[in-house]
C-alpha cells in the first residue's frame, strides 16, 4: 500500500490593504497577484474577515467607485473563504485589542478581528501594515 504524502496548502487571511493595492492596480499591485495566482490554483487557502469586505466598500464609495463593488465582491466571494465574526472572535478581538491598545498606538478594529480570525483558523496574516507586527500572537508576513 501506497502512502500518499500531501501537504496541506497553507491558510492566509489577507488584510484590506494587501487587496486595496490589488483591486487599486497600485505599486505592490503585481506582487499581490501572485499571491492571489496561488490562491485560486489551489496552493494557499485564502481568508478574509467580513470586516473586510466593510472596509473595501467604504473606500469605494469615498472613492466614488461603487460601480466597480459588484465585480470586486464577487472576486472575493468567489475565490476566498469569507470568515463572519463570531462571539469567539468578538471576545478574542477585544482582548487582543485592549492589550495592544497605547496612548500612542492603537489597533484598529477591524486589524483585530483579523488578528482573532487568524488565531482561530490557524492562519497567517499577510499585510502591509506595520500595526500587525507588534501582535505577538499571530504570525505575520508581506506579500
Amino acid at each position: 500500500m501506497m502512502i500518499e504524502n500531501k501537504k496541506h496548502a497553507d491558510k492566509i487571511i489577507l488584510d484590506t490593504c494587501v487587496l486595496l493595492e490589488y483591486f487599486l492596480n497600485s505599486k505592490k499591485a503585481e506582487e499581490v497577484e501572485k499571491l492571489l495566482d496561488r490562491i485560486v490554483s489551489g496552493n494557499l487557502e485564502g481568508y478574509i474577515s467580513v470586516s473586510t469586505i466593510t472596509e473595501i466598500t467604504t473606500f469605494f464609495v469615498r472613492e466614488d467607485s461603487e460601480s466597480r463593488l459588484p465585480e470586486v465582491i464577487d472576486f472575493l466571494k468567489n475565490n476566498l473563504f469569507i470568515l463572519n465574526t463570531t462571539t469567539e472572535i468578538a471576545f478574542l478581538a477585544g482582548t487582543i485589542k485592549a492589550k495592544y491598545q497605547t496612548r500612542e498606538k492603537g489597533l484598529s478594529h477591524v486589524d483585530a478581528i483579523i488578528c482573532a480570525s487568524a488565531i482561530m483558523f490557524d492562519c497567517i496574516v499577510i499585510t502591509y501594515d506595520s500595526e500587525f507586527d507588534r501582535v505577538s500572537e499571530v504570525k505575520v508576513k508581506r506579500p
